[in-house]
């Protein structure tokens, strides 16, 4: 009889246990985010945005829409995400620019804000950014639309990256009024 079936279900759990701590690697320290700033970096209309992670709830590609009459263009529809409706605005629309929808790279990033459930289509999502705190520049050029919206920028690698505020844009009287 090997050692294994003399063992109690609990002594046996605890000596896997113990395999596992003596077996695991040790993965590397990470390095604490001090001067690090994150976000999700989005493509609209030819610029380079990113926005702060806390903004972000999710992000989803392109789900089904109902469209509603009497509502703006640029508002796409209600989609039903997992039980919920979610209103989705195409930002690019919002902003003047051509519909975002047109392409099998737009995604919508999910805005959850008190009792407000929005998401907004983006031309493309370019994933999560950390960048250096200390690479922080004023805004650069940006069509007067976006200022409202915009806090900052940053500069790293040749890249320049526009800080949107979905916060501040989910506050805007002009992107609540939805009715035409």
């Amino acid at each position: 009889m090997t050692q294994a079936n003399q063992l109690t279900p609990f002594q046996l759990l605890k000596e896997l246990e113990e395999q596992g701590r003596q077996r695991t690697v040790n993965l590397p320290a990470q390095d604490d985010r001090e001067g690090q700033w994150r976000g999700v970096g989005f493509q609209l209309a030819g610029h380079q945005f990113i926005v702060p992670m806390s903004e972000v709830d999710e992000v989803l590609y392109l789900p089904s829409c109902t469209r509603f009459p009497g509502v703006k263009p640029w508002v796409t529809g209600i989609a039903n995400v997992r039980g919920r409706l979610l209103s989705v605005i195409d930002l690019g629309f919002f902003f003047g620019n051509k519909p975002s929808i047109s392409s099998k790279k737009s995604r919508v990033l999910t805005i959850k804000q008190n009792d407000l459930y929005t998401g907004v289509i983006v031309e493309e999502v370019l994933g999560i950014q950390s960048l250096a705190a200390d690479t922080k520049i004023s805004p650069a050029q940006i069509g007067e639309g976006y200022k409202p919206y915009v806090t900052g920028s940053f500069e790293q690698d040749e890249r320049q990256w526009t800080i949107f505020s979905l916060s501040k844009l989910v506050k805007a009287p002009e992107f609540l009024q939805v009715a035409v």
